[in-house]
């Protein structure tokens, strides 16, 4: 039977004769769709047979789930990371149960195990010293010095903010700030506040510790710290409805490192979502000026930059700055990084253009790239768009299985079945 026939319809029990063979030969991805395609064609006459059916859909899902762990713990022997996490993401896809999730988790303990194991060469944990200079190493030296001067408690809060205790962290800073006896100077302290009140979202506190930090003179060595504080002061602004004020912010951040591209990126940014396009474009063409050419480029840059001009409705110009961004990646070997956003919108430029085996090859790196939780729709869309181009047919199966086994909804399934409609015999 050919593939195109089995995904067709048929009878309860034509697709449940062709689902048991499925089963048989292994082919759980194809037999679940078989068997599902059943249920929906099942009819009073068929009343006692359905729930062996649905029996043997999970069964189809628990088998491939447990070899998407298979596959998990050979990349994991290898050294395979990002394959190995991506097969335990598939695995609580396909069927989300206490025993596979714990499989699952068991594995994902001993995936960050090896991975600790390669960075630091010991099978011992990182020390709260090691840890502790990987923290500082983002402040600079004025930041520095001054948490030097702090008690050790303040340290044990940073790393119980790193272990995602921001509570304690908040709650360690605000008795610091307060108990204070004046011999030095606070200044980070508060931005360190800030940073915590936000993770908990206490916006209220955030904002009173930046503009507390933002009304200290400023320290030539640390304005990257002060850009960031301006920055974030902005999101909150936001937040609370006042737009103006918030790109006032974001101003101030620019006029302190007015040769650095970052600030400017993030005006940029905020002006697109706020519609203002002409204003975003010249802001993010001087950003691009103050980056120049001389070192690797900012790849942000280009696609706001085509994000901006996609909301302008000028596709040609966002067409241009998609296909750079897909250049750069191709450029570093490494598509499977490529940005989603970017992806989708370049895959579907070059299908309106009538360019289908581009816009399919967009959708093939996305399919094994970084967003594992759009994998079903990626899938599909290769295989749409290589059923479209008259590509391979073996290639076209692979993808559809693939995509079969991912499928979680019935809006899913019906997609697989609609793509399928008009290539019945």
């Amino acid at each position: 039977m050919s593939f195109f026939s089995w995904l067709m319809g048929g009878t309860f029990e034509s697709n449940q004769k062709t689902a048991d063979e499925l089963f048989a030969k292994g082919s759980f991805g194809e037999a679940r769709l078989s068997y599902e395609r059943a249920l929906r064609r099942a009819g009073e006459p068929h009343r006692n047979q359905v729930e062996p059916v649905r029996e043997r859909i999970l069964e189809c899902r628990k088998n491939l789930a447990e070899r998407c762990i298979q596959n998990a713990t050979t990349f994991i022997e290898e050294g395979e990371w990002e394959f190995a996490q991506e097969e335990l993401d598939n695995a609580l896809q396909i069927l989300d149960t206490p025993e596979i999730a714990d499989a699952v988790a068991a594995l994902a303990d001993r995936l960050e195990a090896a991975q600790a194991r390669a960075v630091v060469e010991e099978d011992d944990e990182m020390s709260e010293e090691e840890l502790i200079a990987i923290i500082a190493g983002t402040w600079s030296s004025p930041r520095a010095e001054e948490y030097n001067q702090l008690p050790d408690v303040f340290f044990q809060a940073m790393l119980a903010a790193h272990e995602g205790d921001h509570q304690r962290a908040f709650d360690t800073i605000e008795t610091l700030i307060q108990n204070h006896d004046d011999s030095f100077a606070l200044c980070f302290l508060h931005l360190e506040r800030a940073l915590q009140a936000a993770a908990l979202e206490k916006w209220d506190d955030a904002e009173a510790s930046l503009r507390t930090f933002l009304a200290l003179p400023a320290i030539p060595e640390s304005l990257e710290e002060r850009v960031s504080a301006h920055t974030m002061l902005a999101t909150l602004l936001d937040k609370k409805g006042d737009a103006d004020a918030a790109e006032e912010a974001l101003k101030e951040a620019v006029k302190l490192m007015p040769k650095n591209h970052v600030p400017l990126l993030n005006l940029g940014i905020y002006l697109r979502s706020k519609g203002d396009w002409q204003r975003a474009l010249r802001t993010l063409e001087n950003c691009r000026a103050i980056m120049g050419t001389s070192g690797p480029p900012d790849i942000r840059v280009f696609k706001e930059t085509g994000l901006t001009y996609a909301a302008m409705e000028r596709p040609q110009e966002a067409l241009g700055w998609f296909e750079a961004v897909y250049e750069y990646y191709m450029k570093q070997g490494n598509l499977k990084q490529l940005d989603p956003e970017t992806g989708v919108l370049l895959a579907k430029a070059y299908e309106d253009d009538g360019r289908l085996q581009d816009a399919c090859n967009i959708y093939r790196h996305l399919a094994s790239g970084v967003d594992v939780g759009n994998h079903f729709f990626y899938h599909l869309a290769t295989a749409r768009l290589l059923k479209a181009a008259g590509g391979d047919p073996a290639t076209f199966h692979t993808y559809m299985t693939r995509a079969a086994e991912l499928a979680q909804s019935d809006e899913d399934r019906a997609a697989l079945d609609a793509l399928n409609a008009d290539a019945a015999p």
